[in-house]
């Protein structure tokens, strides 16, 4: 997600992340830096961010690009030996006043009793 990138819709975003690179890392061995990159992001995850000052923003906006990845391995034979799935989600968020947004994507425990924004209007 990057400043000037077009959403399905056809409008650009309003705001954009702001991102610095600070280092680089390269291995020749493939395996070695998979597992790197998996332990940063196990630990970026689980990281509490913390502000201080509520941000206010003149457009709340909130963005969703869903990934699905697939990647097997199919040996001479057409034999299919290995195989793996995952669904990436990278959201990008602006919203005033930094509430606690939750996102459900099938979610049993609610089951479709949520109330939504068209839902607090019509009260």
């Amino acid at each position: 997600l990057v400043e000037g990138h077009v959403t399905k819709y056809g409008l650009p975003l309003e705001h954009s992340a702001q991102c610095t690179v600070l280092l680089k890392f390269g291995s020749l061995n493939a395996s070695g830096l998979y597992t790197f990159v998996s332990t940063i992001e196990d630990v970026l995850f689980k990281c509490i961010a913390v502000r201080n000052t509520a941000p206010v923003y003149k457009q709340d906006e909130v963005q969703i690009h869903c990934y699905d990845e697939y990647a097997a391995y199919v040996d001479k034979f057409n034999i299919l030996s290995d195989q793996k799935a995952r669904v990436r989600l990278f959201c990008l968020a602006f919203v005033s006043g930094s509430p606690v947004l939750e996102i459900g994507l099938n979610d049993r425990r609610r089951q479709g009793k949520v109330n939504s924004v068209l839902d607090d209007m019509q009260n």
